[in-house]
């Protein structure tokens, strides 16, 4: 009776770990995506809407969920205060905290947080086409993301429950 509750155990288990690299997979898309739409509501924001950084990051957060839309309500929350903290340094640090187990790889949330020192600082212009450019990354890390994910969430399902099954064997 034990054994059959541990061969259970290994294969749920192994079963659980592929299902997990799956949801990773799709989570990077996710995410990638909503900082993409946010970059878009944001770009829209500073073009059309002559309101405080502030403001700004409030609107975007309520349209946007995840952690991405905690990201922008922290930066609502925070920026503006009276303590001196610069936009750059704020969107480091919130962009650290609010997104580190969202799914991104190491690269996209360094570029997404020396993003953030590009805002605030320079004309309108400027900063539209720092917007812009970011976006244009952003597509192209979606399209490599969704690719990926298209590709291997299912080696990787399979690869979970072929290993349970393959220990499971080892353990009879």
């Amino acid at each position: 009776m034990v054994k059959l509750f541990g061969i259970c155990g290994i294969l749920f288990g192994c079963g659980g770990i592929g299902l997990w690299f799956c949801l990773r997979l799709k989570s990077r898309v996710e995410t990638l995506t909503a900082i993409q739409r946010g970059i878009r509501l944001l770009m829209q924001e500073i073009q059309y809407r002559a309101v405080p950084v502030r403001e700004s990051f409030r609107a975007v957060s309520r349209q946007l969920s995840g952690e991405v839309s905690v990201f922008f309500t922290a930066l609502a929350k925070k920026a503006g205060q009276p303590d001196g903290v610069c936009l750059a340094a704020l969107w480091k640090e919130e962009g650290q905290t609010c997104l580190k187990d969202c799914g991104l790889k190491q690269a996209e949330l360094e570029q997404f947080l020396a993003f953030g020192a590009s805002l605030g600082q320079e004309r309108k212009e400027k900063q539209m086409e720092a917007l812009r450019l970011y976006e244009q990354y952003l597509e192209q890390q979606i399209a490599d993301a969704k690719s990926s994910y298209e590709n291997n969430h299912r080696l990787y399902f399979c690869l979970g429950w072929t290993g349970g099954l393959f220990l499971m064997i080892l353990v009879i």
